[in-house]
C-alpha cells in the first residue's frame, strides 16, 4: 500500500482554489479536513489502519489520513460530520454551522464533475447534505430558543428536577407550546416550551444533557446541550 495521488488534500486544494459557491467555503472545508484527520482512520480496514498508523507514527503530518488517502475516501465521513461534528464541536456564529451542508453538497457535485467519483456514490451523500442543509438551521434556531426559556424559569418555583444530564432524549411528541421527551429514563411531557419551539421542533430529534424542572405550570427545560437532527 502506498499513498494515493491525488491525495484528499491536493483534492481539497484544488477545491478551495476554484472559489465560488457558499461563503465560509475556506474554512468549513479545513474543518472538514481536521475532522478527516482525526476520525477518518475509523474507516480504515485492518490493512488500511495498519498502513496509516505506521505512517502516522513516523510523522504525524505527512502521515495524516488525508495526505495518505485519495479523493474516493472524501465522502465516507460526512455523516459523522454532519450529523455529530459540526453540531457539538465546532464553535462559531450560527451561519458556519448552517453554511456547512451547502458547502458540502457543493463540494459533492464538484467531485463528481472533476471525475473524482462516480455519480452512483454520491447519491447518498447528496441525500445527507440536502438534509443538512433544510435541518441545521432549525436545529440552531431551536437550540437557542431552549436554552433561553430555560433562563426565565424561577428555579425557587421548582418542586420537582428531573436529572437526563447524560442521556440522549428524542422527541417523541409535538403540540403547540409543547414537547415530550423520551429516553432510557423514561418519559417526560408536556414540557412547556416557546411556540416557535414547538414550531421548528422534529419528531426523533435528539437533545443531549437535558435538566427538566416542575413548577405549579407544568414542566420546563433548565438546561441542555446540543440538538441532533434525526
Amino acid at each position: 500500500m502506498k499513498q494515493a495521488s491525488p491525495t484528499i488534500n491536493d483534492v481539497l486544494d484544488r477545491f478551495v482554489a476554484e472559489g465560488g459557491g457558499v461563503r465560509n467555503r475556506e474554512g468549513l472545508v479545513d474543518v472538514y479536513r481536521s475532522y478527516l484527520d482525526g476520525y477518518g482512520h475509523d474507516l480504515l480496514t485492518t490493512a488500511e489502519s495498519e498502513f496509516w498508523q505506521r505512517r502516522y507514527d513516523l510523522d504525524e503530518e505527512a502521515g495524516s489520513f488525508c495526505n495518505l488517502f485519495g479523493p474516493d475516501r472524501i465522502l465516507e465521513g460526512l455523516e459523522g460530520f454532519l450529523g455529530w461534528f459540526v453540531i457539538r464541536k465546532v464553535l462559531g456564529p450560527p451561519e458556519t454551522i448552517e453554511a456547512a451542508g451547502p458547502v458540502c453538497a457543493d463540494l459533492t457535485t464538484w467531485l463528481v464533475e472533476e471525475g473524482y467519483i462516480d455519480p452512483g456514490a454520491a447519491d447518498g451523500a447528496l441525500e445527507r447534505t440536502s438534509a443538512a442543509t433544510r435541518d441545521l438551521p432549525l436545529a440552531e434556531e431551536l437550540s437557542a430558543l431552549l436554552y433561553a426559556s430555560g433562563r426565565d424559569v424561577d428555579e425557587d418555583a421548582v418542586l420537582e428536577f428531573a436529572d437526563w444530564e447524560n442521556e440522549l432524549a428524542e422527541i417523541e411528541r409535538i403540540e403547540p407550546g409543547r414537547l415530550w421527551f423520551r429516553s432510557e429514563l423514561g418519559e417526560i411531557g408536556p414540557v412547556l416550551v416557546p411556540e416557535r419551539a414547538a414550531g421548528v421542533a422534529r419528531l426523533g430529534w435528539g437533545i443531549s444533557a437535558l435538566s427538566f424542572g416542575r413548577t405549579e405550570a407544568g414542566w420546563h427545560i433548565l438546561e441542555m446541550g446540543n440538538v441532533y437532527p434525526g
